[in-house]
């Protein structure tokens, strides 16, 4: 899934925790693209439902990040290291903040037996909870909701060509390429009937606005998908598997789906960070994003996009909890259970936006 075209989703449920990278397969490696000295140790920091990411050291301190698929059978075109290489070195020059890429390994010859790629590690702060949004001060998260507008309408401003990512005109039709990509996903998972979610793909494929612009979206940008400084800019944008062409107003509204306000159905499955003193609304966020040079959201443009927002997340959501059914990660967590009740009120909330919309 190298071509930036492709609004591929990462479906494969595979349940990833605790599993042990071998260092000394990599130790020679990493060696001759960073100088390092072994023996190498690794800790898993991330798993679960995507890739495998692990922070690796070296004898001498250096720390590094290492990413590679996950086990298991895996569905065409996911998990494409390649890709996410791709862009964070594309990226690299430019003033949206990523990690120094070290390296890539792809094909048969691979010494890990799987594809990978490994980056410098950078310090900071992931924020997913209410708790640890808690845990910064009021002017450092209003200096992270700041940065995270700014970097976006960096990014957006971009020239995708200039950096070899493509030619815009592979970014048109955004929209009706997403919708079209998550529809097809809850029809191959489908394990219950939502009226609403077939009713709300239906109107919001049949009034799509008219995309403005076309830009690097990185479709899945949100304040746990970067990593914060301890003044609170975005010290690095992290978790490129979405990114692609297109429209950067649909990319804002992806954004403004996580970024939940008490009363969102949403806010009980993904969290309530933004909803601590100092990050402000949505509407803050859409203001800030233009303020600092991004696309203007018109006014009367905004309820669609949201319904497109929060329908394509509950679309997200409810892959996962058919997986969780069907035993695609194991044991069954007790909390997705609650899924069940919260898609269908996501899938309301979308409604309502469209209702507002007027389509």
């Amino acid at each position: 899934m190298t071509d930036p075209d492709s609004d591929e989703p990462d479906t494969s449920g595979v349940d990833t925790d605790g599993v042990a990278l071998d260092t000394d397969a990599l130790e020679g490696w990493l060696a001759d693209h960073a100088g390092t000295s072994g023996p190498l140790t690794a800790t898993q920091i991330a798993g679960g439902r995507s890739n495998l990411t692990y922070r690796v050291e070296d004898a001498d301190g250096q720390a590094f990040v290492l990413r590679r698929p996950p086990l298991g059978d895996l569905l065409p075109g996911a998990h494409d290291m390649s890709r996410e290489h791709r862009v964070m070195a594309a990226l690299a020059d430019t003033d949206v903040p990523v990690p120094e890429m070290v390296g890539i390994s792809t094909g048969p010859d691979s010494v890990l037996g799987a594809d990978f790629y490994v980056m410098r590690f950078v310090e900071g702060q992931i924020v997913r909870t209410a708790r640890e949004a808690e845990s910064l001060e009021p002017a450092v998260r209003r200096a992270a909701a700041d940065s995270l507008a700014r970097t976006m309408a960096t990014l957006h401003a971009l020239d995708p060509q200039e950096l070899g990512l493509g030619e815009r005109a592979k970014g048109e039709n955004y929209l009706a390429r997403q919708l079209h990509v998550w529809r097809r996903q809850l029809d191959a998972q489908k394990g219950r009937e939502l009226p609403v979610m077939d009713d709300l793909h239906a109107r919001l494929t049949a009034a799509i606005p008219d995309q403005r612009a076309v830009g690097i979206v990185h479709g899945d940008y949100r304040l746990d998908n970067v990593m914060l400084a301890d003044d609170g800019s975005v010290a690095a944008v992290l978790d490129w598997e979405l990114w692609t062409l297109g429209d950067p107003l649909a990319d804002v509204a992806i954004t403004m789906s996580y970024w939940t306000e008490a009363e969102d159905a949403a806010a009980e499955i993904i969290g309530r960070p933004t909803t601590v003193e100092g990050f402000g609304n949505r509407g803050d966020f859409r203001r800030a994003y233009h303020a600092a040079g991004g696309q203007e959201m018109p006014d009367h443009l905004v309820p669609y996009y949201l319904s497109f927002g929060v329908w394509r997340l509950a679309a997200i959501i409810e892959g996962v909890y058919q997986r969780n059914l069907a035993g695609a990660y194991g044991e069954q967590a007790e909390s997705v259970r609650m899924f069940e009740e919260y898609v269908p009120a996501m899938a309301r909330d979308a409604a309502a936006y469209a209702d507002e919309a007027g389509i």
